[in-house]
């Protein structure tokens, strides 16, 4: 078999293509989905787990129970999860259902202190079999006065209009919508759909106390249950990511806490935008201009450090992959190859100005399975940003750039490009980090 890989360029690249299909795939048509061994790392069980002192049951058969287990103790988050497994009879009969509310008991009788907050996570199986696991949730929160909530590890939803990564998020946030108790606005920022906190280095927090704010609240910065609650008093919501957009959308119903959408991004120009689109939102003035000149003053110096290096970049980075080549290509690094599955809206922006300066660089997908064909793609780098990317050029050195690592506002730009350079004098071990990560499942 001819291993030639499926691609586009960036010139190809345009809405109406007929490559670009439902949800901005790259490619439209039915089609295996390669997934390259990289496929772990921030899923279902391990996202729900950022609720503090929570418990999670999986209701799953042996194979999704599996992949879950395996995850939580590389992890390290075995003991916050229980699983209960469920058979080809079970799904027949739907016998499962009746049988969770005395595993419920079980659990809370082998805890030496209760938990404040349960989650239960269906599978793909029960979601095409209908299965009421919010009813059941319902019930089980009247029964023990503590919040139950559901939620869906179902990869079949990806290209819905709520898949596993909003769904999630949904159910992380809706134990502040339950919350029984009297909200008190204050004046504190939250912000949502990321996973790890936000580096404390960034100019956004003081920043953010300048404008008025007494705190800047991250879930993933939580220690308690209770802290995590204090989110439900904030004065506003903050979206940094894509995920946590339905999670928004329900905090303003339930809530009242209006909400406002300004993505990651690495490029010093619509860093500043961002900014520009926060103030007004919040309306108040946000002294950013000092960071913004004294990241543009740098320009020059990461030009004479960076021009000419080869990167690629590949999809799971945390960030769009054309926003973070328009910010390398600021400082004179050429771009070897992208990788991406779909294109966001907020993306094309990137795409246009990148057509103007590399055309030609390929796009591939791993929605064609082609890419399982060839050992590399064709195209060599100095540096490759992410997991999927260093994957397909494994002579390149690796900037992970993942979930793991939360930059915003000014000091992602600074943060983007020391990792590219640090990543030159690295001798990092991708496959040694797949499993340190739990990415390999």
């Amino acid at each position: 078999m001819k291993k030639e890989l499926y691609h586009l360029t960036i010139a190809n690249l345009d809405p109406a293509a007929p490559e670009l299909g439902t949800k901005g795939k790259v490619v439209s048509g039915p089609c295996l989905h390669y997934s390259a061994p990289s496929a772990g790392g921030w899923g279902i069980v391990r996202t729900a787990m950022l609720v503090p002192e929570s418990v999670l049951l999986f209701v799953a058969p042996h194979g999704c129970g599996r992949h879950g287990s395996v995850s939580s103790i590389q992890l390290g988050l075995r003991s916050r999860i229980r699983y209960m497994d469920i058979t080809e009879e079970d799904l027949v009969l739907g016998s499962h259902m009746d049988r969770i509310p005395a595993v419920v008991e079980d659990i809370l009788s082998c805890l030496s202190k209760r938990p404040p907050a349960f989650f239960i996570c269906a599978s793909c199986i029960d979601d095409l079999l209908a299965s009421d696991y919010k009813n059941l949730c319902r019930r089980l929160t009247e029964r023990y006065g503590m919040p139950f909530v559901d939620c869906h590890m179902n990869p079949i939803t990806a290209n819905s209009s709520m898949p596993p990564a909003l769904n999630i998020q949904r159910s992380l946030y809706d134990f502040l919508c339950k919350e029984k108790n009297t909200r008190v606005p204050k004046d504190t920022l939250n912000v949502i759909g990321h996973f790890s906190p936000i580096n404390p280095n960034s100019e956004f927090f003081s920043l953010m106390n300048e404008a008025g704010f007494e705190k800047v609240l991250q879930l993933s910065a939580c220690q308690t249950f209770e802290q995590f609650m204090e989110m439900r008093h904030s004065s506003h919501n903050l979206l940094i990511k894509p995920f946590g957009r339905v999670a928004c959308q329900e905090m303003e119903r339930h809530l009242g806490i209006p909400w406002h959408k300004e993505f990651i991004r690495y490029h010093p120009e619509g860093i500043r935008r961002g900014y520009e689109g926060l103030e007004a939102f919040l309306e108040r003035k946000v002294s950013w201009q000092s960071c913004y000149e004294s990241c543009m003053d740098s320009i020059s110096q990461w030009r004479r450090r960076l021009k000419g290096l080869r990167v690629g970049v590949g999809i799971g980075v945390n960030g769009s992959p054309f926003e973070i080549a328009m910010a390398l290509a600021l400082c004179g690094v050429e771009i070897s190859f992208l990788l991406s599955d779909a294109i966001m809206e907020y993306e094309w922006e990137s795409i246009a100005q990148l057509k103007q300066s590399f055309p030609d660089v390929p796009v591939y997908t791993s929605y064609h399975p082609s890419m399982s064909m060839a050992e590399a793609v064709p195209e060599e780098a100095d540096v490759t940003i992410g997991f999927s990317a260093s994957y397909v050029c494994p002579s390149s050195k690796l900037f992970t750039l993942d979930a793991d690592d939360q930059h915003y506002g000014f000091e992602a730009f600074t943060a983007l490009l020391q990792g590219v350079e640090d990543a030159l004098n690295s001798d990092i071990s991708a496959r040694a980090l797949l499993y340190t990560k739990g990415l390999v499942v």
